[in-house]
Parts: structure tokens; C-alpha cells; sequence
């Protein structure tokens, strides 16, 4: 009787473990939708969700900004607890400097369509916004923790703003195959 007490509590253990995120498991997420939103009034209504390229500028004459959108894997979705770290890559600029470059990002809805997100149609802006200092040479990345908490706390899809404050960023795009990429790690 004791032998199949014993084995019933494993039993029940197991699968109370077995649902559990894994500790330390780390997904990495491609980008599911990118795209270019001109905020100029000459092109304001253009559509850019197809374009091999993604572009941000902050210029007179060319002011832009990177919508990025990411689907949470389902241990993570509503889950917001499990997340210890979430790091958002993006590629290189085209263009590199040598300057240090201030890149800024913000969450906004996931909800959003690239055949039709553009400067006058773009999803709202919600939550704090973020600073971070990167070397335009290389690949950067961006602690995104609060964000993807944010976004998993809410049940959706994580979206966001990055924009480069200093120098205009240009980088291929998931069409043509070099997408942004998010980590997230749970326990």
C-alpha cells in the first residue's frame, strides 16, 4: 500500500513539473512583421511593410521610425512572471558610423498589419519609452524585459517603436532575410 501511495506522488510531481516552463530555457523569435513608418507629410500614407529594407531617421527632411512586431510563444504569453530577461537584436546599420548612436524604442499594440500599417495608420504608442547608447558597426541589441512583461501581462503579441535619434539606420528587413530578432529567457 505504501509502494502505491509512493508511486501515485511521483506520478503527480511529474506532471506537476512537466507543465512548467523549463528553468533557464531561452527562445529565440524572428521577427514576424517589420516595417518603415514615414511621419513626413510627403509620404505619411506611404506603406512600406513589404520592403526589403527598414529605415529610421530623425532628419528634417526624412523623419522615421522601425514598427517591429513578435508572436510570444504560448509558455510565455499571460505568463509574465516566467520572463527573466528579453533582449530585442537588430542588424547593423547599412551605413555604419564610428559615433556612438542613441537608439530609442517604445511598445505599442500588437495589433497591426504590414500590407497596411503607415505614418497616418500606425498602432498606438503605450508604456514607457527607452534610451540605449549602440556602436553602429555591429548588430546592437536592447534589454526589452519591461516590455515583453508588459506585453505578456496584457496576452499579446509583443510590438514596438525603435527609432535612431542621431544618424539616419537602414537595414535589411525580414524579406530579405536578416530579421531582428527577440531572446527571451525564462525560469
Amino acid at each position: 500500500m505504501n509502494l502505491f501511495i509512493a508511486l501515485l506522488i511521483a506520478i503527480a510531481a511529474a506532471l506537476a513539473v512537466s507543465s512548467a516552463p523549463i528553468p533557464g530555457t531561452t527562445h529565440s523569435i524572428p521577427v514576424s512583421k517589420d516595417t518603415s513608418l514615414c511621419l513626413d507629410t510627403n509620404c505619411y500614407s506611404a506603406v512600406y511593410g513589404t520592403s526589403a529594407t527598414i529605415h529610421s531617421a530623425n532628419d528634417a527632411n526624412d523623419v522615421a521610425q522601425v514598427l517591429l512586431g513578435f508572436a510570444l510563444p504560448s509558455t510565455v504569453a499571460n505568463n509574465a512572471d516566467s520572463i527573466d530577461k528579453c533582449t530585442l537584436t537588430m542588424p547593423a546599420f547599412n551605413t555604419p558610423r564610428h559615433d556612438p548612436v542613441k537608439i530609442w524604442a517604445i511598445r505599442s499594440e500588437g495589433a497591426w498589419d504590414e500590407d497596411t500599417a503607415a505614418g497616418s495608420l500606425q498602432p498606438q504608442k503605450v508604456g514607457s519609452e527607452m534610451f540605449a547608447t549602440v556602436d553602429s558597426n555591429e548588430e546592437f541589441s536592447l534589454d526589452i524585459t519591461y516590455m515583453c512583461k508588459d506585453a505578456a501581462k496584457d496576452g499579446t503579441d509583443l510590438s514596438l517603436y525603435v527609432a535612431s535619434l542621431d544618424i539616419p539606420y537602414t537595414a535589411k528587413s525580414r524579406e530579405a532575410g536578416q530579421p531582428s530578432m527577440l531572446q527571451i529567457t525564462t525560469h
